[in-house]
């Protein structure tokens, strides 16, 4: 059954050289079962053919196409919102898949929410697994919502089965547009990795009612995340878990009645989590050629910034998650390298232990 609906929705599309999606995407939206849809495509700067291929679908009334030099996922998407035309906003990877009755369903339940959510199929070399974000179908509102940053700041919390992806990520969703206009919500440029999780703390914030489907309607590749498990170089690791910190420091000073004492946790065991993280991508890596004792002056500077330091001070060791991770916090606590250094001598073991099932 085909179902027009009322309200429009705006599909926007970042794309970055992925010209062998552009034609299955458009196809898989106008199979869509809820018709009232907008796509618009923001190519970020493609040096293949993707921007001229999404152009000859481009028809100036349901789907258009722009282009911009090349910014990044954030800008693109920050671009596409504001030619947006739709009641909603709805954002697509166009290498992901999406069911028929996607927005249908998701539309369905949009009454008095801000935010409508489902879960999602993480599609990858051995199929499909189903990832529920939470175990049931659920509003959230008022003190109900700090279930969702407890899950923005750990992903695997209320998970009922295996993580791959969590609530944080900005597909899957319907955005009321008045929502995100009212409150200037914005993609934070300056992020390469994490910039939808920090969209959400303010879109969760500011929405009054948001509800989440369960009911796995995204097909996640996980094409997006094999480099998260991996110790590839990664010269930026350091300087955007720097601007992530300012961006949970900022958000949660202004709104610290989100920091009970679980929240407080889940806040320090993210902090130290992301500046493993980065140890892992760019400072500690052995790709880095740094001197020890170059290495050395940049691991002090990092964990003595202010947004950093505040919480290394007040850490309760023993309520850090993972044995590597309270050495790591130890060590920080008491501005040591060398413990840090040595365990990273020896990375390559940790990093297979610790992400092994996610390459499976």
């Amino acid at each position: 059954m085909l179902i027009w609906g009322d309200e429009m929705i705006s599909v926007i599309i970042p794309v970055y050289n992925k010209e062998r999606y552009i034609s299955r995407v458009v196809d898989m939206l106008k199979r869509q079962t809820y018709k009232n849809i907008e796509i618009i495509f923001i190519d970020d700067g493609s040096t293949d053919n993707s921007y001229n291929i999404a152009k000859l679908y481009e028809d100036g009334k349901k789907i258009f196409v722009y282009r911009q030099k090349n910014q990044g996922v954030s800008a693109a998407r920050n671009k596409g919102m504001t030619y947006a035309n739709g009641e909603w906003l709805s954002f697509l990877d166009p290498d992901d898949l999406i069911a028929e009755n996607y927005f249908e369903d998701l539309i369905s339940v949009a009454a008095d929410y801000d935010i409508i959510s489902c879960c999602c199929y993480a599609v990858g070399d051995n199929g499909k697994k189903i990832n529920n974000f939470f175990l049931n179908s659920m509003s959230f509102y008022g003190d109900q919502k700090k279930i969702l940053f407890y899950q923005l700041l750990d992903d695997t919390y209320g998970q009922p089965g295996k993580t791959y992806t969590a609530i944080g990520v900005p597909w899957g969703k319907l955005y009321k547009k008045s929502l995100v206009l009212s409150n200037n919500l914005k993609f934070d440029i300056k992020l390469k990795k994490q910039e939808d999780n920090i969209f959400n703390m303010y879109a969760f914030k500011y929405a009054k009612r948001i509800f989440y489907l369960n009911k796995p309607l995204y097909f996640y590749s996980l094409e997006h995340i094999k480099n998260d498990y991996v110790s590839n170089y990664d010269s930026y690791a350091v300087r955007n878990v720097i601007e992530l910190q300012k961006e949970r420091m900022t958000f949660f000073t202004e709104n610290c009645a989100l920091l009970d004492k679980s929240g407080e946790d889940f806040l320090n065991n993210a902090t130290i989590s992301s500046l493993v993280s980065s140890f892992n991508k760019c400072l500690l890596n052995k790709a880095n050629t740094q001197t020890y004792f170059e290495k050395r002056n940049e691991y002090l500077y990092i964990i003595r910034l202010p947004f950093f330091a505040k919480i290394i001070r007040n850490l309760d060791i023993l309520r850090i998650n993972g044995f590597v991770h309270k050495i790591v916090a130890l060590s920080m606590k008491c501005s040591l390298f060398y413990p840090i250094n040595f365990i990273w001598y020896f990375r390559s073991i940790y990093v297979k232990i610790k992400y092994k099932n996610h390459k499976k």
